[in-house]
């Protein structure tokens, strides 16, 4: 049933749409209880609410294996609350190693966006306005309406553009799933790489370090870069 709402929303009977969203409010509800049953994940939470990425990263590495499990909860969570994803993409790098955090992060963001585009899909635009506000919903629906894939890569490629509420968007226009999982991958992937390269190298000296200059440079680059790609891409009306 979910493949089949990914590939073709407009087939999904009311009450098939009605089921995957209970289901997905469960999923929510089980996110929200794990962060509420674990102190170690409450504290994280914190430290991601008050900016702290120092407490962040020393958490994250003190849960040794379960790191793991305490990203994906943390990144399945920034589907529905709005905080900023490089505190968490930075302290996995650090705590995990680029290695293995890279793979890890876009795997969980892609299902993070999937899950969105879901909602947005099979709820519409009422569920997305409660979950990122109707400025936000509008706004991101605005953009994704005015182009094709070309909108979606400089969309995703420029930093500072919220995550959610492009997927929402997305969902809500009924974006064909390839086209917007496909953009999603490769256009997030840049700044992904990059602030997870720097979480690595969150341990050494900064002013002496060229790894991290290089990564402020790129996230410069990115955001420069971005901006420029999505008012050339972005169709003037």
């Amino acid at each position: 049933m979910i493949a089949k709402a990914l590939r073709d929303p407009r087939s999904v009977t009311r009450r098939e749409a009605t089921l995957l969203l209970a289901l997905l409010v469960l999923a929510c509800g089980a996110i929200a209880a794990a962060i509420l049953a674990s102190s170690s994940l409450q504290a994280m939470f914190s430290s991601i609410v008050h900016g702290h990425l120092g407490r962040l990263r020393t958490q994250l590495r003190h849960e040794g294996v379960w790191a793991v499990a305490a990203v994906a909860v943390l990144v399945l969570a920034h589907t529905v609350v709005p905080f900023p994803a490089e505190l968490v993409t930075a302290a996995a790098g650090f705590a995990l190693g680029f290695a293995v955090a890279l793979p890890l992060l876009l795997a969980l963001f892609l299902l993070s966006a999937l899950i969105a585009y879901l909602v947005g899909s099979l709820a519409g635009r009422p569920a997305a306005e409660r979950i990122v506000g109707r400025e936000r919903a509008a706004a991101a629906e605005r953009l994704v309406d005015r182009g094709g894939s070309r909108v979606l890569l400089a969309v995703r490629i420029f930093p500072l553009i919220p995550f959610s509420p492009v997927c929402l968007a997305c969902g809500m226009a009924h974006v064909p799933v390839r086209r917007f999982a496909w953009t999603t991958v490769v256009g997030m992937l840049p700044e992904l790489a990059l602030v997870t390269l720097l979480g690595t190298r969150l341990d050494s000296s900064v002013l002496s370090d060229p790894v991290v200059w290089a990564a402020v440079a790129g996230i410069l680059v990115l955001i420069i870069g971005g901006s420029r790609l999505l008012r050339t891409a972005v169709p003037a009306r």
